[in-house]
């Protein structure tokens, strides 16, 4: 079994809300620069979406994807 098997196995398990949030978690940028605060599911901290330093994925010429400050 793979990565991607194991990793969707994984998800399922998870409750309804943290698999919602999960959804979120890649190709966020104009949802998180429109909020208020946001959140990083590796530290469990919350910060401003300004203070994102860093983005990847490359999509275009800017990255889509958050990376926790």
């Amino acid at each position: 079994m793979g990565f991607e098997d194991v990793h969707q196995r994984r998800v399922a398990s998870f409750p309804y809300d943290i698999r919602f949030a999960h959804t979120k978690s890649s190709n966020h940028r104009s949802e998180l620069l429109a909020s208020d605060h946001c959140g990083c599911f590796y530290c469990c901290k919350t910060f401003s979406p300004h203070e994102i330093i860093e983005w990847i994925d490359d999509i275009g010429e800017v990255g889509q994807t958050a990376l926790c400050p």
